[in-house]
């Protein structure tokens, strides 16, 4: 009987461990909330980082953009006897940004009067041009150098770029709101290089330069777009820096001429 007895403990005692291990390899609802709260807090944390980690990244790829826009224009004016490239080549009349080869997106891109005019055969020319930029679509998204990557609308459709031209300094066609061509300039006549604004991220990525509800030049938010950089914007200047400045820097900036907020009238005569 003892034998019998200690045997059936033993199956008892074995069972009762076996129990006990069973139970280690499951969590109870209280461990699995615990779990789940402690990784809810981590991703609090991580989050916003993560968030700033991709704005600056997008910020770095919006300058870098914006440098290779004035690189092709440096090679531009090295093939045009140092000429800017214009706003717009040709009248002022029959000014329309379906012509593309005839704006500054499709003279740095080499387009011609053979390239497609509708939105929907612009994925062919999705390619870089010959002075190293590229304009087009990959439906459904527009792509290449003259789309910012902080832009959360670069769908296909009739937005053109988010780099806007300055035409105070470039000149060609409809510089103005009466629609007067303005005064085309060499790099030599440019008195501060490095003061005078070629290119910034406009309010309208429907346009091609620099004006929307402000015609002084001043670069408010009106014509220029500050609120993609953690409420800065870029800027191209004709030395070929870019740089990312608050609305108010650029307002406090003069005209050549002294006249205040006239950052885009900066660094070159009238």
């Amino acid at each position: 009987m003892q034998k019998k007895s200690s045997k059936m403990k033993s199956r008892f005692g074995n069972a009762l461990i076996l129990s006990r291990k069973e139970k280690k390899n499951f969590f109870t609802l209280i461990e699995l909330l615990i779990v789940i709260t402690i990784i809810a807090v981590l991703a609090s944390f991580l989050l916003p980082a993560l968030n700033r980690a991709r704005g600056k990244a997008q910020s770095a790829g919006c300058l870098n953009n914006m440098k290779q826009l004035g690189i092709a224009s440096t090679q531009y004016s090295g093939d045009f006897e140092d000429w800017l490239v214009p706003n717009w080549n040709g009248d002022g009349t029959e000014y329309s940004v379906d012509i593309r080869y005839r704006i500054w997106i499709g003279m740095l891109c080499g387009f011609n009067e053979n390239s497609p005019t509708s939105a929907a055969a612009w994925a062919a020319w999705a390619r870089t041009g010959p002075y190293g930029v590229a304009w087009g679509y990959h439906y459904p998204r527009r792509i290449g150098s003259f789309s910012c990557p902080a832009d959360p609308n670069l769908l296909y459709g009739t937005n053109i770029t988010n780099y806007h031209i300055n035409p105070f300094l470039h000149g060609g066609a409809v510089n103005n709101h009466n629609d007067q061509p303005g005064r085309t300039r060499k790099n030599t006549q440019i008195a501060a290089p490095a003061q005078a604004v070629s290119m910034a991220e406009g309010v309208k990525p429907g346009s091609i330069f620099l004006f929307a509800s402000d015609y002084t030049g001043s670069g408010s938010k009106n014509t220029v777009n500050y609120t993609r950089h953690n409420g800065t914007a870029g800027y191209l200047f004709a030395d070929g820096h870019a740089e990312h400045l608050t609305e108010s820097k650029a307002l406090a900036t003069r005209a050549y001429s002294g006249t205040a907020d006239r950052i885009l009238k900066a660094g070159f005569k009238p």
